[in-house]
């Protein structure tokens, strides 16, 4: 569970959709763990957290494709 960013924020980042946001915090994580970015590296909090907070901060945008 991420307790910092609260998750009803990022919940409404993300369309009020909790799936939506479980995938894109899992998928940004992903990415940022495989481009070894040095914040993620440096900081205390996991993968996880960091992408959650690029998510509230407006870094990261969730884009809904039309099937």
């Amino acid at each position: 569970m991420i307790i910092d960013p609260p998750n009803d924020k990022l919940i409404e980042k993300v369309g009020g959709c909790k799936y939506a946001l479980a995938i894109a915090c899992a998928k940004r994580a992903k990415f940022d763990l495989e481009k070894k970015v040095e914040a993620v590296e440096g900081s205390d909090s996991m993968a996880i957290s960091y992408a959650a907070r690029e998510i509230l901060d407006g870094k990261v945008k969730v884009v809904y494709e039309n099937n």
